[in-house]
């Protein structure tokens, strides 16, 4: 009876935490994390240990921020007849959790005052404040206009990175260019979010930017500048990052090769929601899949001492490189198909 009961309540906890949407977000991180190594001139193994401890905040304060959202969402999610995981189970389960969780990001957060990183803990908590104040009343800048573009994108994107190169103490102009691009990629992902939730939010009465313009003015600032800016910024910056690095241009080139490659099951009839600019999926396997590994493999080339990495990244990313290199293949499969029948 009590292994039940145990079974039960973690099974709850598992959907609170929300561990599958947030963990793609997380593997952007590992490309900051990468390029921080490989520029902290420090021995391997104190990189690794650095990385590791780092990377662990960084789930937590995912985890806190994606559970808290949810929480103070549950009402309006009712509300328009949305299903979320918290509203399945009892408040008390996930309030409970919530806390806890937030004990142990404070916990585990002390390492940065040990080791004299104070600007490092007051950013880190400066990201769990600001993902706070996104949704949790009065503040809720989810609903005061462009201010939830920037709480979320500051939360989601640009502050994670900011604490990355803070701790490690590389600034460099490609630190501060990830910066940027993660930047731009807050902004499109709040936008897309925005735009997926317009019939909801509408629905129950929750202003946003969406509810407030329209959904069709904001997919034309979405297509005219915001993806287009994200594109030519992403192209500049990698060029500039493969100048001396072959490793990552490769993976630059094999991310454009599943472009191609969903080109061509689009032409089949597949849905390929990487291709609609209006998606998640858009760029999503370059920021998730194919940098972070390339960024492991850059790292391994230089030394076999940082294996470890390469192995937790490609861990990390199974579940999502399996299904890609799936469609990948599909798509050259058609490709050759359609190039025989012409």
């Amino acid at each position: 009876m009590h292994l039940n009961w145990l079974s039960r309540k973690l099974h709850e906890i598992l959907f609170i935490l929300r561990f599958h949407d947030w963990q793609s977000k997380t593997a952007f991180f590992l490309v900051a994390i990468g390029y921080s190594m490989s520029q902290h001139s420090v021995p391997i193994a104190d990189n690794l240990m650095a990385a590791s401890s780092l990377f662990l905040l960084l789930c937590l304060y995912a985890a806190s921020g994606y559970s808290l959202n949810q929480y103070f969402d549950r009402g309006v999610d009712k509300a328009c007849g949305k299903h979320r995981d918290i509203g399945d189970f009892p408040i008390a389960t996930a309030r409970i959790t919530i806390i806890v969780l937030l004990v142990i990001a404070f916990l585990f957060s002390l390492h940065f005052l040990f080791s004299g990183k104070f600007y490092v803990w007051i950013l880190y908590w400066a990201s769990i404040a600001a993902a706070l104040a996104y949704s949790m009343p009065p503040l809720r800048l989810k609903e005061r206009g462009y201010f939830g573009w920037i709480s979320a994108s500051l939360a989601q994107r640009v502050l994670p990175f900011v604490v990355i190169f803070e701790y490690f103490d590389v600034w460099t102009w490609i630190s501060a260019g990830l910066c940027l691009l993660a930047l731009m990629t807050g902004l499109r992902y709040i936008i897309v979010h925005q735009l997926e939730d317009y019939a909801a939010d509408l629905k129950v009465g929750v202003e946003t930017v969406a509810t407030r313009i329209g959904p069709q003015q904001l997919r034309q600032f979405l297509f005219r500048y915001i993806v287009p800016l994200e594109i030519i910024y992403l192209v500049t910056l990698a060029i500039y990052m493969s100048l001396d690095n072959g490793v990552l241009l490769g993976g630059f080139t094999l991310f454009g090769l599943t472009l191609v490659a969903a080109f061509s099951n689009k032409r089949a009839g597949h849905e390929t929601p990487e291709l609609d600019l209006e998606k998640y999926e858009f760029l999503w396997g370059l920021y998730c899949i194919y940098w972070p590994v390339a960024m492991g493999f850059s790292l391994l080339m230089n030394d076999i001492a940082y294996f470890p990495f390469l192995i937790f990244v490609l861990l990390w990313a199974s579940r999502w490189i399996k299904h890609d290199l799936q469609r990948l293949m599909r798509g050259f499969l058609l490709m050759t198909q359609q190039l025989k029948g012409e």
